[in-house]
């Protein structure tokens, strides 16, 4: 997920729709929904969307997610789909094909992370 303040809209993005439906998403965003305004409104750092916080966020789907389809590589591309985000990348080049290197890539870092090299 991510939150557009601007726009007052989350941002989900699912790697794998078979596992949750549009009517079940609902469910699941549904607390964040009024979480992230409530938490927004109590820190106080928020004051120029105060006007908006009684609103409830929107949410939508982002519907041009790649799938994953492999078991047990949902985390991978949590992680990878927050990079990419975060840095301006095209989504797109989180996929099954790429997964194995991102999987590889990142046991490495964490492998290598405390040694002196």
């Amino acid at each position: 997920m991510a939150v557009q303040l601007d726009k007052w809209k989350i941002l989900v993005f699912d790697s794998n729709f078979e596992c949750v439906s549009d009517d079940n998403l609902q469910h699941y965003v549904e607390p964040f929904i009024m979480m992230i305004s409530y938490l927004m409104h109590q820190s106080g750092k928020f004051s120029k969307y105060f006007h908006k916080i009684p609103e409830p966020f929107e949410y939508i789907r982002i519907p041009a997610i790649s799938q994953n389809h492999q078991i047990g590589d949902c985390g991978i591309y949590v992680i990878k789909h927050i990079e990419f985000h975060m840095n301006g990348l095209n989504l797109s080049g989180v996929n099954d094909d790429n997964i194995g290197l991102f999987r590889n890539k990142i046991a490495c870092e964490i492998y290598y992370r405390d040694w002196d090299l």
